[in-house]
């Protein structure tokens, strides 16, 4: 079957670890789902939406080439899934993902989670919940992407504030996107800028400024 994967799937797919039950939660077309049963990367593969009209047309593509080889569940986030090892949620905004996790007793004890807002959210609610973040980035598909990759730890981790809000490996290898993330938000800050009044504009000045030492 044809599967073309953008770079923000094949950057999502990349994270999977395999192995155990697979849950692709909200899976849109299934691509990421096919991908891992082509590859044999999971043992089970779920996929699931909480619209079944929307679950039914992944599920009617997959079938062409993989009938038998998963199984399609109609759920609010967790709600109506058995145990998953593995789960990516992608596309949702970070407190939507919050609230999925946030119900589950019985996390996954691996996460891809690619937030499309609240990043920052998701991050603390990771950290605060057993969780240790083993990658945090941004990189670019012509949108800005965040994704956050987890696994469940005895290890606390220690998130400093800037890490909570601009994930860790982002600061730490300031990679040539997450530059040009941070360029475009100073743009749009110093734009604020011109236009607003005391005490506003020196906020936004601050901000800009703060943005520029982040990727000296």
């Amino acid at each position: 079957m044809n599967n073309p994967l953008t770079k923000r799937l094949k950057t999502l797919y990349a994270e999977l670890k395999g192995g155990g039950v697979f849950a692709d939660v909200g899976c849109d077309h299934g691509y990421i789902a096919e991908k891992a049963i082509e590859d044999g990367l999971f043992d089970e593969v779920i996929i699931s939406d909480i619209s079944a009209k929307c679950l039914k047309k992944a599920e009617e593509r997959l079938s062409e080439s993989h009938i038998g080889e998963f199984t399609a569940i109609v759920s609010d986030g967790f709600d109506n899934l058995p145990h998953v090892d593995e789960a990516l949620i992608s596309g949702m905004g970070g407190e939507i993902i919050t609230a999925m996790l946030a119900r589950r007793a019985d996390k996954p004890s691996r996460l891809t989670l690619q937030p499309m807002k609240n990043a920052e959210k998701v991050r603390r609610f990771l950290v605060g919940n057993g969780y240790f973040i083993a990658r945090d980035y941004t990189f670019k598909d012509w949108k800005y992407y965040h994704v956050i990759v987890a696994e469940k730890s005895d290890k606390k981790d220690e998130y400093s504030e800037d890490e909570f809000i601009f994930g860790r490996d982002n600061l730490k290898e300031k990679s040539e996107d997450f530059k040009e993330f941070v360029r475009d938000k100073i743009k749009l800050f110093s734009e604020a800028a011109e236009n607003a009044e005391s005490p506003e504009k020196e906020m936004l000045a601050e901000k800009t400024e703060k943005l520029r030492e982040l990727i000296k």
